[in-house]
């Protein structure tokens, strides 16, 4: 492995099964040792443990340092004393997919959004559906003409990752398609949550379009 750190306890992944394509759980790294196993927190999901059984197979995936990271690792044992553990196999291989190249994914999300001029609030909604993302923008379908500069919050829902309340972002560049227009954003401000959101987002669909 290039990089042991991203092994290192309380870095946060989430999981999808091999086998069984709805099961799937979050949790956080808490140790390895070097080629024979990685050592995380027993996933809790809807407040009780979650169980794992012995050599069931799972899809590995997280962000560190601007990568993606994927790998395949067999549960190999859990433990409930002194704390709830769980033991992996060491993979053989990773997946690392760089996020600095700002690859973009194709969606179709609706969002609301208002702009940041004095005397226009959260109660003048405007509404426009994002087309595609990336970690750091996304470009927006809208009625209005947005000119570049123009500082916007917006508001979505995510898949499996609920509500992003107010990501600030700058309009990059704005072209008419028809009667609407199609704005390029650049966003410069999240709430903590709703980054994580965002990032858990792209992860989930990088490692989609990884394993097709």
């Amino acid at each position: 492995m290039d990089d042991l750190n991203i092994f290192k306890p309380g870095l946060h992944f989430n999981a999808i099964a091999l086998q069984a394509v709805k099961s799937k759980f979050a949790s956080n790294f808490a140790g390895y040792k070097h080629n024979q196993y990685i050592v995380i927190e027993h996933p809790i999901v809807d407040g009780l443990p979650m169980r794992l059984e012995e050599g069931t197979v799972w899809i590995i995936y997280f962000i560190h340092n601007g990568f993606i990271y994927e790998f395949t690792a067999q549960v190999i044992g859990v433990t409930k004393s002194p704390f709830p553990l769980a033991f992996l196999s060491y993979p053989d291989s990773i997946d690392r997919t760089d996020l600095r190249l700002e690859r973009r994914y194709p969606v179709e999300i609706e969002a609301e959004f208002y702009l940041d001029l004095e005397k226009i609030g959260p109660e003048n909604w405007l509404k426009g559906t994002i087309q595609d993302i990336s970690l750091k923008g996304c470009q927006l379908k809208t009625k209005i003409s947005l000119l570049p500069g123009t500082i916007i919050h917006l508001a979505l829902s995510l898949r499996d990752q609920g509500e992003l309340k107010n990501m600030t972002a700058t309009a990059k560049n704005c072209q008419k398609a028809g009667d609407i227009f199609v704005v390029g954003l650049s966003f410069f401000d999240f709430t903590t949550q709703d980054y994580e959101k965002w990032s858990d987002y792209i992860t989930r669909l990088s490692a989609v379009s990884l394993r097709v």
